[in-house]
């Protein structure tokens, strides 16, 4: 009797172990709770901090390039979101009316910093035209750009001073009237010209 018992149990043993048969193999699936999907929704949708930092800086380091490429092609715009001086300090404006933009030899100043339509150029400010020269671009061993330029027209005798720290389209241009100390600074982003959505009022 107890010999049979124990080949019972070998027989089993074995029959546990052995493979199945074809047709009849066994297949696994994992089972999500409400709880862990949710969890690994959220995962997927939130990134983590490393990988936002890493997505600004590849956007940032894009347009850095981009806004490079503009001023080489000289066909861009700096859409400025404040104003500074030391007669106003600093004031905060619309970028879609304040800017300094260059197209080949052609240069835009345009400083509107009321909101309502009103001004010489019918936006708020002034708008002066004129011709651009002398334009130097210089990059300096940490890869910051400035780019110096003259502006003679019939309303304005300047030159142009633009800044653009490395790895960034963030800019300013510091107006600088010839016949006076009035140095006028813009700041913004600095885009290529068919990316830009400024609007051009009447010029001086």
């Amino acid at each position: 009797m107890k010999k049979r018992s124990i080949t019972s149990i070998i027989v089993f043993l074995v029959a546990l172990t052995a493979p199945c048969p074809d047709g009849l193999s066994q297949t696994q699936t994992r089972i999500y709770t409400s709880h862990e999907r949710k969890q690994d929704e959220k995962e997927q949708r939130e990134p983590s901090k490393t990988e936002r930092r890493l997505t600004d800086e590849q956007a940032d380091s894009l347009a850095f390039e981009k806004a490079l490429n503009a001023i080489k092609q000289l066909n861009f715009v700096l859409e400025a979101d404040y104003i500074s001086s030391a007669r106003m300090g600093t004031t905060y404006v619309d970028n879609g009316t304040n800017f300094v933009s260059v197209s080949d030899n052609r240069a835009v100043v345009q400083i509107s910093p009321r909101s309502d339509i009103g001004g010489l150029n019918g936006v708020g400010g002034i708008t002066l035209e004129g011709t651009a020269s002398n334009i130097v671009m210089k990059t300096d061993k940490k890869g910051n750009v400035t780019v110096n330029l003259n502006v003679q027209g019939a309303g304005i005798s300047a030159s142009i001073h633009i800044a653009i720290p490395q790895g960034s389209n963030r800019a300013t241009a510091t107006v600088s009237p010839n016949y006076s100390s009035n140095a006028t600074t813009l700041g913004g982003r600095l885009l290529p010209s068919e990316e830009s959505n400024v609007f051009e009022g009447r010029a001086f």
